[in-house]
Formats: structure tokens, sequence, C-alpha cells
């Protein structure tokens, strides 16, 4: 695990809402910080205050972001925290770009909302290809410094 989380961004310019399980922090945190060293700018739950009612701070973040980047695990798929962050990204219209970082059987119900959604998968990618398929994504534009 990194020793050193990246910061969670802070200002009003549009940026990446990550949603992921924190089973997964190991693979998603590095992301994370590469995204910031090429200049997007990131917000993720280590920006919650301590305090904060979680809830609110969540959707408040998540409504303020100019796209949803979703790391989809079968810890993620198993987390009610993370279907409802993917739900109130849909009832919201948000652009996402999901990412399946293992070998995950979505439900019916999610395979019949999040199936059509062009996605990557990171197991089948080098690291530098993950990468520039995940920049090309339009909804990525935004929140590049």
């Amino acid at each position: 695990m990194m020793k050193d989380r990246p910061a969670a961004y802070k200002g009003d310019q549009p940026y990446i809402f990550i949603s992921y399980a924190h089973k997964d922090s190991d693979i998603v945190l590095p992301i994370i910080a590469r995204l910031q060293k090429d200049g997007y700018r990131v917000w993720y739950d280590e920006g919650i205050a301590p305090g904060s009612n979680w809830d609110i701070y969540i959707s408040e973040h998540l409504d303020q972001s100019s796209v949803v980047l979703g790391f989809l695990s079968r810890s993620y798929v198993k987390s009610q925290n993370c279907r409802d962050e993917l739900a109130l990204t849909r009832m919201k219209s948000k652009p996402v770009s999901l990412v399946y970082i293992d070998d995950v059987q979505l439900s019916p119900g999610m395979k019949m909302r999040y199936g059509r959604i062009q996605a990557l998968f990171l197991q089948s990618m080098t690291e530098e290809e993950f990468f520039e398929k995940l920049y090309q994504a339009d909804a990525m534009t935004a929140s590049r410094e």
C-alpha cells in the first residue's frame, strides 16, 4: 500500500470523483497519484473532513464533479456505499467511466444499468495503454489543469 496517500482536490474547478472500494486501495491509490501527476484534478474520500456527515459530503462532491471514475471489483459490487455512489451518478446524469480491476460479475440490475457503458479492463492492458485510453474519454478533459 502507498505510504503517502494522494491529496484530494480542493477547489471549484472541474474534477474527477473517484468511486472505489477501500479494499482496492493498493490498486486505486497509485492510479490517483498518476492522474494527479499528469495534471488531473481528483477528489476521493481522503478529502472528507473529520466529523463530517459522510453521506452528505460524498453526495455534494459527486454532484460538483465533472466525471465519475468507478473502479469495479468484487469488493466494489459488495459495498452498499459504492453501489449508492453509482446510483447517484446515474440519477444525476453524470458522465461516468468504469474501470474493471478484477474479473467481477455484475448483478442483473447493475448489468442493465452499466453494461452499455464503454469500460476499461485494467488486467488486459499495460499501464501506459490504460492511461492512454482513459485520457481519451471526453469527460476527462474538463478536469485537467
